[in-house]
């Protein structure tokens, strides 16, 4: 093992201040930054949102299943299928935070 370990960045969904934990001698330290759970929501959404949008783009051409008239038109259709599956991957994402709250705090879910 190397002695000049890097430092490891690990992202946690909640609110806070960033820091840093230290590791015994040989062996990476970790930092840590926090994102806002609406952030992550975002992030995710956004992540689906532009793979489908390529995804569709890329069958598109090769399969002309989607009648378009042109390459702006076929985006506009594709964009527009793409942000229901970001809409539901917006609500799976908060529907997963929201269960790990309730698992943090159980009393508030009564």
């Amino acid at each position: 093992m190397a002695s000049d370990m890097t430092t490891v960045q690990a992202t946690i969904v909640g609110t806070g201040d960033g820091g840093m934990i230290s590791t015994p001698t040989g062996q990476a330290n970790i930092a840590y930054t926090f994102v806002s759970p609406l952030l992550a929501i975002f992030i995710r959404a956004s992540k689906v949102f532009i793979n489908t949008l390529l995804g569709l783009l890329s069958a598109q051409m090769v399969t002309n299943t989607i009648p378009a008239h042109d390459f702006l038109d076929l985006m506009m259709k594709c964009a527009g299928l793409s942000v229901a599956a970001a809409s539901v991957a917006a609500l799976t994402s908060a529907g997963s935070l929201l269960t790990k709250l309730e698992d943090k705090f159980p009393t508030l879910g009564a």
